[in-house]
């Protein structure tokens, strides 16, 4: 198939006549035995294969979230509840206790954050990143000093940082700009999430998970991607209510593919029976073939003091296979939970009605997360791993760098 540039404004005019071509820590495994540990058969002999499949290059978690990219966290409003590792851009900023810090120790880059306001304090512990990146209103960067515990203004920089030594630069602006600029990363999620929504309900484009869902009782299903046809290729997924229960299970989803193919799930609320609350929980994946479970990656018990997880896989590897390669979109739902998940994760409203959309981490997690309701991590974590955002300091505005003793 020959490939094609995608245009995301162009597709949202598709109609009736087609489609137009486009396109967290937690526990996770790669590999399960399901059926007595004997080799895992598809749903159906001739399984049907989608009309029209996106590249992998074309549609992915870094197309989807475009600046957005640099965050593990956008969200309308963000409330710090307990510790956590991730950059962050959040029109406001919650946090009460000057004991919830924020451990940038997975990145080795730059580590860029935006608050339009901040309630409370911001709290920076330990840190691998080489420079920090901080756009705040000038209400927020008011009497701000790269000091520790005794600082007068929002930010505190504790011994931890203080020890590593990074660069801080801070770039003070209206806070209207600065809340139009998380403003823009959301709604660029929001068209990404229409069109998700459009592709996989679409017969052309949508999968036919009947013919590569295998049950296995009660507590999990896999769905088998192994196919050569989803090389290098997105796979989108329509949950229905039946998907949607095994989603909120642990360990209740098990999927196996190449490690080229992406897959996107679309989680709709009337879909799945409208409910008021949806669990993202831990799931599995086998990018080698093998059926064998307990092998598979996972990420809960990691620390930075021991970089490899439980079964040996270490953060880049969840990052690489999970946090890119699998997407949830979420529409529709009120409150969502996270726990023991990862992925980007896209919940791209404010409101379902008038019920204001709500994220909690109640177990740890990684990845991306944007929202444009409010969240907060009431029991987890939530880590970003990745290395590959931008490492431009901002020269837009006036700003001040703030060069750490060496």
């Amino acid at each position: 198939m020959a490939k094609r540039r995608i245009n995301w404004k162009n597709v949202k005019k598709v109609g009736a006549v087609g489609l137009a071509a486009l396109t967290i820590f937690s526990t996770f495994t790669f590999s399960g035995s399901i059926l007595g540990g004997g080799k895992v058969q598809a749903a159906v002999a001739n399984p049907t294969i989608p009309d029209v499949m996106d590249s992998a290059s074309a549609i992915n978690y870094a197309t989807i979230l475009g600046r957005g990219t640099d965050f593990g966290v956008v969200a309308n409003e963000f409330e710090q509840k307990m510790h956590m590792e991730t950059t962050l851009a959040a029109k406001k900023f919650i946090n009460t206790s000057v004991g919830n810090n924020n451990d940038v120790d997975y990145i080795n880059g730059t580590a860029q954050f935006i608050f339009g306001e901040v309630e409370g304090t911001v709290v920076f512990g330990k840190t691998t990143a080489k420079a920090f990146n901080i756009e705040g209103s000038q209400e927020v960067l008011e009497n701000y000093q790269f000091t520790g515990n005794s600082n007068p203004g929002k930010f505190i920089f504790n011994t931890d940082f203080q020890l590593k030594a990074s660069d801080v630069s801070t770039s003070a602006k209206d806070v209207d700009v600065v809340k139009g600029n998380v403003q823009a990363i959301i709604d660029n999620t929001k068209e990404r999430s229409d069109v998700i929504k459009t592709k996989a309900g679409s017969p052309d484009y949508g999968l036919k998970l009947d013919d590569y869902l295998i049950p296995s009782g009660d507590d999990h299903v896999v769905i088998d991607l192994t196919r050569g046809d989803f090389v290098n290729k997105v796979v989108y997924i329509n949950a229905d209510s039946n998907l949607a229960k095994f989603i909120s299970k642990s360990e209740g989803i098990r999927i196996k593919k190449d490690s080229s193919t992406i897959v996107v799930f679309n989680i709709e609320g009337d879909n799945i029976g409208n409910p008021a609350s949806l669990t993202l929980g831990k799931y599995d994946v086998s990018i080698d073939g093998s059926n064998d479970w307990e092998k598979s990656i996972t990420t809960t018990g990691a620390s930075k003091g021991d970089p490899h997880m439980d079964n040996g896989h270490d953060a880049e590897e969840v990052e690489r296979e999970l946090c890119q390669k699998i997407i949830w979109n979420i529409t529709g739902i009120p409150s969502v939970k996270l726990n023991n998940t990862a992925g980007t994760v896209l919940i791209p409203e404010n409101k379902i009605g008038e019920t204001p959309v709500e994220v909690d981490v109640t177990a740890t997690s990684s990845g991306w997360v944007v929202t444009g309701g409010s969240m907060k991590n009431t029991s987890g974590e939530w880590h970003f791993f990745h290395k590959g955002g931008s490492q431009e300091v901002m020269t837009d505005g006036e700003g001040q760098i703030h060069f750490a003793a060496r």
